[in-house]
């Protein structure tokens, strides 16, 4: 259920620099061609970035024969884009780390920003970097407040870190550096610096090169096999390389590459406008001193003067994956509270980034395997912090870990749910099937790797089956129970159980919003993705082809076939099968248009629960249950006593839509287990359920499309209808089963939404309409 947008394409053109000054005014770039064979190699690097670049030199001057692979251009990421600043210490400032991890172990990673500070000036003077370095970062305080928690600070870093290069700015001195009233005060660090950060990723990348790493652009890695087993293999879609050594070096753009890395940092954007040139005498109006400035807040202003004295002003970010539409009016709001004098001066150029943080806000190195370590997650400290990973992993790479355990003691937990679901993380590994390169034949082929789409598949090769028997239980008010426990019994002749109040309780399922259950000893709860798993796996036994990471972008006819467009190729099938579900393009095919809606689910998963806290709730049974909620909850007690608590109601698949569903769940889960309030999430995720005009599936040959059949919109009941209506569609296709052999519900193709293009605003209506009433 688990659902990401791909931030390497999300908002940015494949292949080419973000539209920044930085890209406007870069040195000249070296076109590093695109990987189309087999390479064996000691040592491959993914990730074309400060700690990539910085580990291919660093290995590749030590006599290791180096592959580095980007997925668009050298410095296309945070590299490329960033504030620039080159700032001493860690992100965390060393008090914190002095609590944290003592006095000694801070001193440890205080001399290590120092030497990283010392590593990227040694790099610009040793290669010859033109990329602008300049001395001074001022921190600026924006409240009176933080005034001489700066003083304490700077005179802490004097007297334990012997630091001098570091010195206190007052109220009166202030305003010669920065020319706001913004601020009050703060420290000036003379030994820290600001550069062109696109320049410096180029001059590593060209110093790399020349050092014989070899450098290949556009060549997105799709999968890793063999992390731990001796020999390494890196899958692209045009090459492979084998090594004995694997570094992840991606940050912000990992997407789900490594599942455990993905787990420890959380992508966010930041975003930078640069201004038209101001006169010599403008800009140091602006900034006095030409140090780099950044201030106090939570969300943190920073800003500097370019080598031609445009303001580069950084500010505003958001945890999402687009995007705003206009970054420029985005950070001119911020840049004008700091300085006001500014709202008729024109911004030339607006873009945006992504950077990784980590929940401690340190960095997050680890040996992922044997043979793959990464490093990451410099969460905005990154400059001279990721060209000091680099080198850090190249001498881990050679067998000195010295500097590598300091970072990797620090033991930087995983976010609540990481990247990934409870299921996934159940699972010791997921296969990763290849994309579909080139062109294929088939006689059938399946829209969707879901319940449907799999079980379709292995009908139509072999027949399967898993079973596993649980109980099912509902809540409601006792009457209703009654009424639909007596229809159950006269119409099906299912008997049920009525459970009031009391024996709710002494049955274990305790709860001040249960007032009465119906329990049904039918259906069962699984691990969904441990059956989907099994059920790939019996379809590749079977001899079916299954294509990972190629969504269909187009179907048309094609003679007496169907031709199924991808990114790297295309399949021409007798017959299809539409088995997307709530991942299904609605225009592939048009039919589709306006007649589904992917409407949002949210699942939390708890900490293991002790017996004492099950027993203070008074809930010990292990059956799925669901309340009548119009927008329903559904919750089970798991094997290993974590607690499974869902929801449904999301419609706009924005950040601060998925916040506010993953709050109201917890809220949700807190009223209605209220004794369970302080127990910690440790997994939260959403997805995706398809949503029908008639709130019924669809089982069925699309009409005025011979040879396109459908299996889709199950509205949240799709592991057990799904897999059913898998095998029924294939029955269809193979014609061993009739259309009036299905319950006729089924047989009703979709109906379009009234005005679907509105239709997200005016279901999103109803679910607060629902949500009010639930209430």
């Amino acid at each position: 259920m688990l659902t990401t947008l791909d931030l390497l394409t999300a908002n940015d053109t494949p292949g080419c620099h973000a539209p920044s000054y930085y890209a406007a005014t870069a040195n000249a770039m070296t076109a590093h061609p695109r990987l189309d064979e087999t390479l064996n190699c000691q040592v491959c690097i993914v990730g074309g970035g400060y700690t990539g670049l910085s580990a291919a030199l660093h290995l590749a001057e030590k006599g290791l024969d180096v592959v580095l692979l980007e997925a668009n251009r050298i410095g296309w990421g945070a590299s490329g884009r960033n504030g620039g600043q080159v700032g001493s210490g860690q992100r965390v400032e060393q008090t914190e780390l002095e609590q944290r991890h003592g006095q000694a172990h801070a001193k440890l990673l205080w001399g290590l920003a120092e030497e990283s500070k010392a590593l990227v000036r040694g790099l610009i003077s040793r290669h010859g970097i033109a990329c602008d370095y300049s001395p001074g970062i001022l921190h600026a305080d924006h409240r009176k407040s933080y005034v001489e928690e700066s003083r304490d600070y700077v005179e802490h870093l004097r007297l334990v870190y012997g630091y001098e290069d570091i010195r206190f700015v007052d109220g009166d001195e202030i305003g010669q550096h920065v020319g706001s009233p913004r601020y009050f005060g703060g420290s000036l660090d003379l030994g820290a610096g600001h550069l062109h950060p696109l320049n410096f990723a180029l001059g590593i990348g060209g110093a790399a090169q020349a050092a014989g790493a070899k450098i290949f652009e556009e060549t997105r890695v799709t999968g890793i096999d063999g992390k731990g087993s001796g020999r390494i293999t890196v899958r692209t879609a045009t090459g492979d390389v084998k090594a004995d050594h694997l570094i992840l070096a991606c940050n912000g753009y990992l997407g789900r590459l490594d599942r455990q890395t993905a787990a420890h940092v959380m992508p966010i954007n930041n975003y930078i406008v640069a201004t038209e040139p101001f006169s010599e005498e403008e800009a140091k109006q602006l900034i006095g001193n030409n140090a780099a400035v950044a201030d106090s807040k939570f969300v943190i202003n920073y800003f500097r003067l370019s080598a031609d004295r445009r303001l580069l002003f950084g500010g505003g970010e958001n945890y999402g994956y687009r995007f705003p539409d206009d970054i420029k009016s985005f950070v001119r709001a911020p840049m004008l509270e700091i300085f006001p004098q500014l709202k008729d001066v024109g911004i030339d150029y607006g873009w945006g980034g992504t950077l990784a943080i980590t929940p401690k806000r340190m960095p997050y190195f680890a040996r992922l395997a044997p043979n793959m370590l990464t490093a990451t997650g410099y969460s905005g400290h990154g400059v001279a912090m990721a060209t000091l990973g680099g080198q850090i992993l190249a001498e881990a790479v050679s067998g000195t870990a010295g500097r590598f355990d300091v970072f990797d003691k620090l033991e930087i937990p995983a976010f609540p749910g990481g990247d990934r679901s409870y299921w996934e993380a159940s699972v010791d590994h997921v296969r990763q099937d290849r994309q579909l390169i080139g062109n294929a034949h088939f006689d059938v082929a399946v829209i969707g790797a879901g319940y449907a789409g799999l079980s379709a598949a292995l009908k139509l090769a072999k027949r399967f089956g898993l079973d596993e028997a649980r109980k099912f239980a509902a809540y409601q008010d006792l009457a209703s129970l009654k009424e639909e426990a007596a229809f159950l019994k006269d119409n099906f002749g299912i008997r049920t159980r009525v459970l009031g109040k009391s024996e709710l309780d002494s049955e274990g399922y305790g709860g001040p919003e249960f007032h009465g259950g119906l329990h049904m000893p039918y259906g069962f709860a699984l691990n969904p993705l441990k059956y989907l798993l099994a059920l790939g796996d019996q379809v590749r036994q079977a001899g079916g082809r299954i294509f990972g990471k190629s969504p269909v972008t187009g179907v048309n006819q094609d003679g007496e076939c169907w031709r199924l467009e991808t990114e790297h190729g295309y399949v021409r099938a007798k017959k299809i099968v539409l088995a997307g579900n709530g991942y299904a393009r609605e225009t592939v095919p048009k039919w589709l248009h306006g007649r589904t809606l992917p409407v949002m689910s949210s699942i939390q998963v708890t900490r293991p629960l002790s017996e004492g806290e099950l027993s203070d709730q008074g809930w010990t049974a292990d059956t799925m249950a669901a309340d009548t909620r119009r927008l329903l909850h559904y919750f089970r007690l798991l094997p290993d006593r974590r607690f499974l608590f869902g929801t449904r109601g999301g419609i706009f698949e924005k950040a601060p839509a998925l916040t506010a569903m993953q709050k109201r769940a917890r809220n949700d889960f807190e009223t209605m287990f209220p004794a369970w309030a302080h127990v910690e999430t440790e997994f939260a995720w959403h997805g995706n359920v398809c949503l029908a005009r008639n709130l019924t599936p669809f089982v069925g040959e699309v009409p005025r499309m011979d040879g396109i059949y459908a299996a889709m919109g199950w509205h949240g009941s799709g592991i057990a209808m799904a897999s059913l209506s898998g095998e029924k569609i294939a029955g269809l296709v193979t014609g061993s089963l009739r259309r009036d052999d299905l319950p006729s519900p089924l047989q009703i193709p979709f109906r379009k939404f009234p005005l679907p293009a509105f239709r997200k605003l005016y279901l999103q209506g109803a679910y607060w309409i629902y949500g009010w009433l639930d209430r």
